[in-house]
């Protein structure tokens, strides 16, 4: 940053504008120059002046106490208040800085305060703040806090940054080098901004002691897991192992079970479709024979299907004929119709020519008359146009004159009221003068309002935020406890619940339940021995019993075979002989049946006696006498043929069912053959398998140390010494269950408790993070408390000050600030609408004067206007009545021709008459032509009709001698064979479909029939006659049951390992978790050993002693310029202490007190100096300015301060010092001189030690 131009006007006693050009020669070239003046000229606000345009304050108003003074608008001015600098008398004042910013651009700040009205003594109005580019002229920002913060950002330093950097003001020389300890370190984190690590000492601090309880809670959660011992879990392994092998015994033995069931069921499936197949065979068989009319319907169908063509040809012949009729007929009346048609058009024909005649003599009498006509409508419309003219003409002037007559009342009107109004709104402008302060600065008014309204809206919400810290940081506290409270109780029930795990555990020790397990296997095993050898008992006496069942119905089938026999050689006997006899008497029956039909009646009614037969040639006639007997012969044979084939149908069916019978009895005596030897090898098979059981079943007892002995072989008794066995063996399985049952319930409890121990250590360790958390929670809302109550304070100051300023503006609107806090929208719109109003008035009193000297010019134009047109109405009533009689002597003329009536219409109405005429006369004869036309096409068209008729009849007869032909060769009548062709096609098509579906279904049943022979046959094959559905049903269930007692147990053992191995697997885990939590603990605690604190002290007292030490090592290279006796040293290493290293007394360190005025002052410089150096590194300023401070040093220390000053000048910077001391001044060439002029006045001058001298003014404003 550069200091480029200095500028101000009415600041303190500066009244004159001036300029300081740092970039203008002399003080462009000068590196070090002074600002020289008497005491109270001015030198210092110089430098206020540039404070004050760069930042809107200045060092002399930045103080810590709240104090007044007065203004000369009679109203208190708080000492902060930058406007304070306004000089007395003065309407306004202005301080203006040029500086090149840290992005090498030129800008140009400007403050500005006035008065109201410029008055020296109004009301100080707000502050202007401008920044600006010189290059462009660009604005950058305007307002106080927008400028401010855009200088900020373009310098990069605060206010107080800019005081230590570049402003070393009176009495701030020494104030850190006298500082107490305490008070250097809260300059020095002032100064650097080592706040920050306080905070980060605090948050190292606690960041391990958080660690250090996730340690501590880690460890605790491992010890608190519960783990099997390996004996235990090599127990339980191996018991899981046996269970498991008992297991796959068990299954396999109910698989077989359930295939011997399953075959069982396919055998008795196989036998239930049998027992359906033939039974849908029988039925339809039944239902082939009940159909056999439909049969006979079908053949009859089929019978007449051929002739169905010869039918269609005789009905479409039949229906063409009656059409022909029926067109013919009604030809016929179409003829007469067309001939009644020509005889009217004829008569309309002569009509027409006569009525054209007269309307043609009538066209040509009144041509002449048409000609007049025309001629007298031409004059006519001539007349009416003119009269017409002057009609218009005449009403034009007439309203004319009515509208001058109107405007020029109404000019006179609105004067009249124009002058009234303006009097009365001038009255009232100056009666309302007090508000012109309002209507001029209303937006300033507005922006104070709405400043007020923020800043009470931001007080409100700061103190609402501080009350609700304040709630969140009681609510937090009260958690705290509440969670404290909870985390005791829950830490007293996990030791509760360790206490019971231990007490369970210990119960089970008590316990021998690996032995007690063992007992119970082994006699489990000798159950299921003794449960098979039952079975095979059991299987033993069932086969025998089946032996027995089967050589009984094997004895029955063969009685069965021989009865068949006998009755199929009966049956083929009487067979024989009925079909000898039928085969006898039907040829006998047919020539009978030949004799009787009614083509031989037929020929015997044409014989004659005497005459020869036209078939035999024989004269004797027989039958003649007796023509009844031929009948009677012919019925008599034809029910004789019925009774025999009724004696072979009974004779098939008894043939068939002893046929049947014999098959059956043939399958059911080998079907019993086969079960005799099934039940015989079931019997051997039976007594091998518990002959091989029984060493086992043997071994097994004893070694379950089971009373009593096992039957060697299966007799009578073996099937109760058996049962008597199990019972025992259940007893004793019942006497252990207790004990085991108790075993298995208390690892059930153990595995809850653990569980539930498991579950309130998570709890614990939630219980614990949720209260750090809350404590973490508990301090950041006590920090934001103290942030909030301190915002509201700055705040509540800020707003007392914009109260001042508000109040001339509601006192102009008859307001004050109690309204204001009442009802800010009203006050905020009444403002407005007082000075709208007072600015409305005011505009409406100029618009008002303007009007009046308008009007003036227009009431002398609007009379002259008015004259001129009653004139022309007075020559335009004149031509009006001379038009009007010239009109009235046309319109009489024309009226006696035609009537009136106009021309151009009587002549259409003429011609349209005759037009009409004409055409009706053209129409009659095309209407004659026509009509005679069709009369003629009608008569053509019923010739044709009658010739068609006579060809269709023609057709119908010979359709019908054709069908009948045909009938005659089948023997049926035409009426009979039409009814059956009439039937339904549909009918016969479901009557074909139906006996396809009987043949269909009496197939397939034989089908089915045999199939289920068949698979009965592949079902039977291996299959154990003797088998117990229901009892291998039962052991099926048994079986299961032991199977789910087994795996339960499975269960509850692998349950317990999945849990030991969890368990293992989480204390494995929780292992590496702590080794990692520790090494981080490590860490964190290496850190704050080094840096870390409860209050933060430690790492902000070893950054605040670097800061001091580069500090110090700055100071020291200015202090060797200035005084080489002299160093500054810091005191022990813990501390912030400085002491002064005296080099000319052997080093020896002295207090900073112990220095003498002048030897403080160039220590203090040295150290401001450094400061800024310290402070400006990353900002460089090449402009310094320090205020007084070098009348304490002598001569020759004044020489080696000021060599030192000037070495600056080659490390870029610029050096402006403001002294009264002589020697300095006539040391330091270039000098901005300030120079009091009487009355409080001074004026600047800028001077480079020669004659010549510039007077500072400028006139950029």
């Amino acid at each position: 940053m550069r200091i480029l131009a200095i500028r101000g006007e009415n600041l303190a006693s500066l009244a004159a504008p001036f300029e300081i050009d740092l970039a203008a020669e002399p003080l462009a070239g000068s590196g070090l120059f002074a600002i020289t003046g008497e005491t109270g000229a001015g030198k210092s606000t110089i430098l206020d002046a540039l404070c004050l345009a760069l930042y809107g304050e200045y060092p002399r108003v930045s103080v810590g106490r709240r104090e007044n003074a007065p203004d000369p608008s009679g109203e208190a001015i708080s000492i902060h208040d930058g406007r304070a600098i306004l000089r007395r008398g003065a309407g306004g004042g202005f301080a203006e800085v040029d500086f090149v910013g840290q992005d090498g651009e030129r800008y140009r700040v400007r403050w500005e305060a006035n008065r109201a009205r410029g008055r020296a003594n109004g009301r100080l109005q707000n502050e202007q703040r401008a920044l600006y580019r010189l290059d462009d002229g660009s604005a950058v920002a305007t307002g106080k806090t927008q400028v401010r913060e855009a200088v900020e950002a373009r310098t990069d330093l605060t206010f107080d940054q800019f005081r230590r950097t570049v402003l070393l003001a009176q009495g701030e020389f020494d104030a850190f080098l006298l500082a107490a300890e305490s008070e250097r370190a809260e300059l020095l984190e002032k100064i650097t901004g080592t706040e920050i690590y306080a905070a980060i000492s605090i948050r190292v601090h606690d960041g391990t002691e958080a660690r250090r309880r996730i340690v501590e809670r880690l460890e605790q959660r491992r010890n608190d897991i519960g783990l099997l011992d390996d004996d235990v879990r090599q127990g339980l392994l191996g018991e899981q192992s046996q269970l498991a092998s008992t297991i796959a015994q068990k299954a396999a033995e109910r698989d077989q079970h359930s295939g011997r069931v399953d075959h069982f069921k396919r055998v008795a499936a196989a036998r239930s479709d049998l027992g359906r197949a033939e039974a849908q065979a029988v039925a339809a068989r039944t239902t082939h024979e009940a159909a056999a009319d439909e049969y006979r319907s079908l053949a009859e169908f089929d019978l007449v299907e051929p002739f169905r063509p010869l039918a269609v040809d005789l009905q479409n012949a039949r229906r063409t004929a009656a059409e022909a009729k029926s067109r013919l007929d009604g030809l016929l009346v179409a003829r007469e119709e067309a001939r009644m048609l020509d005889a009217a058009s004829g008569t309309q024909l002569s009509d027409a020519a006569t009525a054209n005649v007269a309307a043609e003599d009538i066209l040509k009498n009144f041509g002449t008359l048409w000609s007049e006509a025309e001629r007298l409508d031409t004059e006519l419309t001539a007349a009416r146009t003119e009269f017409n003219d002057a009609m218009e003409k005449s009403q034009q002037a007439e309203a004319t004159l009515r509208d001058q007559a109107d405007a020029l009342a109404t000019i006179d009107q609105n004067l009249g009221q124009t002058s009234e109004l303006h009097r009365t709104t001038a009255a009232q402008l100056k009666t309302q003068s007090d508000r012109i302060l309002l209507a001029d600065r209303l937006s300033d008014a507005m922006d104070l309002l709405a400043k007020r309204g923020a800043l009470k809206q931001d007080h409100a919400t700061a103190t609402s935020e501080a009350v609700g810290a304040e709630e969140t940081a009681t609510r937090f506290q009260g958690e705290i406890t509440a969670l404290s409270e909870k985390l005791t109780e829950d830490r007293g029930r996990r030791d509760g619940l360790s206490r019971d795990i231990g007490d369970r555990r210990g119960g089970l020790a008590g316990i021998d339940e690996a032995a007690l397990h063992e007992r119970d296997i082994d006699l489990q095993r000798a159950l299921e021995t003794l449960r098979e050898a039952s079975t095979v008992c059991e299987q033993h006496i069932r086969a025998s019993a089946n032996l027995t069942r089967r050589e009984s119905e094997h004895t029955l089938a063969t009685q069965e075979v021989s009865t068949a026999k006998r009755q199929i050689v009966e049956a083929e006997a009487d067979q024989l002989r009925d079909r000898t006899a039928r085969a006898e008497i039907v040829p006998i029956a047919e020539l009978a049946d030949e004799a009787v039909s009614s083509e031989a009646i037929h020929m015997r009614s044409l014989l004659a006696a005497n005459l020869a037969c036209p078939v035999c040639g024989s004269t004797n006639h027989p039958h003649l006498a007796h023509p009844s007997a031929l009948n009677e012969i012919a019925t008599g044979l034809r029910r004789r043929r019925e009774e025999l084939d009724t004696l072979l149908t009974a004779t098939a069916q008894r043939l068939d069912a002893a046929t049947r019978a014999l098959a059956a009895g043939d399958a059911r005596q080998a079907e019993t053959t086969r079960g005799i030897d099934v039940a015989r090898g079931q019997v051997l098979a039976a007594k091998g398998a518990y002959g091989a059981q029984w060493p086992l079943l043997n071994d097994l007892c004893t070694k379950a140390g089971i009373e009593g002995s096992v039957p060697p072989v299966l007799d009578d008794q073996a099937a109760s010494e058996l049962a008597a066995l199990i019972s025992v063996v259940i007893a004793e399985r019942i006497a252990i269950a207790s004990p085991l049952a108790d075993a298995r319930r208390l690892r059930t409890e153990i595995d809850s408790l653990q569980r539930e121990h498991d579950a309130l250590g998570e709890a614990i360790e939630t219980t614990t993070r949720s209260i750090d958390q809350r404590r973490s929670d508990f301090h950041a809302a006590q920090l934001k408390v103290t942030e909030y109550t301190v915002q509201a304070a700055a705040l509540a100051e800020r707003l007392i000050s914009i109260r001042r300023e508000i109040t001339p503006f509601l006192a102009a609107a008859g307001l004050t600030v109690e309204d204001l806090d009442v009802d800010p929208t009203g006050v905020n719109d009444t403002l407005s609408a007082v000075a709208t109003e007072y600015g409305a008035l005011r505009e409406q009193v100029g618009e008002l004067e303007m009007t009046l000297r308008r009007l003036a010019p227009e009431r002398a134009a609007a009379g002259t206007s008015f004259e001129h047109a009653r004139a022309q109405v007075t020559a335009t009533a004149l031509l009006l009545d001379q038009r009007r009689v010239a009109e009235g002597e046309k319109g009489r003329a024309r009226a006696e021709l035609l009537g009136g009536e106009a021309t151009a219409s009587h002549r259409t109405r003429i011609n349209e008459a005759c037009r009409i005429a004409r055409e009706a006369f053209a129409h009659a004869r095309e209407a004659k032509s026509a009509t005679g036309a069709a009369f003629q096409a009608a008569g053509a068209r019923c010739d044709e009709a009658a010739a068609g008729l006579e060809t269709a009849n023609g057709r119908n007869a010979s359709a019908e001698e054709a069908f009948n032909a045909a009938c005659l060769d089948i023997a049926r009548s035409s009426d009979q064979i039409a009814a059956l062709i009439a039937t339904d096609p549909a009918l016969s098509r479901a009557l074909r479909v139906r006996i396809q579906e009987i043949d269909r279904s009496v197939n397939d049943a034989g089908a089915a029939v045999f199939t289920r022979q068949s698979d009965l046959q592949r079902a039977l094959e291996g299959f154990d006659e003797t088998t117990d559905a229901e009892a291998l049903t039962a052991v099926i269930a048994l079986v299961t049951t032991e199977i789910g007692d087994l795996q339960q147990r499975i269960g509850v053992l692998s349950a317990a390992l999945a849990r030991d191995d969890e368990a293992r697997r989480a204390a494995t885990s929780l292992s590496a978790e702590i080794d990692t939590a520790k090494a981080e603990l490590a860490i964190w605690q290496a850190v704050d050993d080094a840096v870390g604190s409860a209050s933060g002290d430690r790492f902000r007292r070893f950054v605040q002693g670097i800061t001091l030490d580069h500090m110090v090592q700055l100071a020291n290279d200015h202090l060797d310029a200035l005084t080489p006796r002299y160093r500054l040293a810091r005191g022990t290493a813990s501390d912030l202490t400085l002491h002064i290293i005296d080099r000319d007394m052997g080093d020896e360190v002295r207090g900073t007190r112990s220095l003498s005025g002048g030897e403080r002052f160039l220590v203090s410089l040295a150290l401001a100096l450094a400061l800024s150096g310290l402070e400006g590194r990353s900002s460089f300023v090449d402009t310094l300015f320090i205020d007084e401070g070098f009348g304490s040093l002598d001569a020759e220390t004044l020489d080696l301060a000021v060599d030192a000053l000037e070495t600056l000048q080659g490390r870029g910077q610029k050096v402006g010092v403001i002294t009264h001391v002589a020697a300095m001044i006539e040391r330091i060439a270039v000098q901005v001189r300030v120079e009091k002029r009487g009355g409080g006045r001074s004026e600047i001058r800028v001077s480079d030690g020669m004659v010549a001298t510039w007077p500072a003014m400028s006139t950029a404003q």
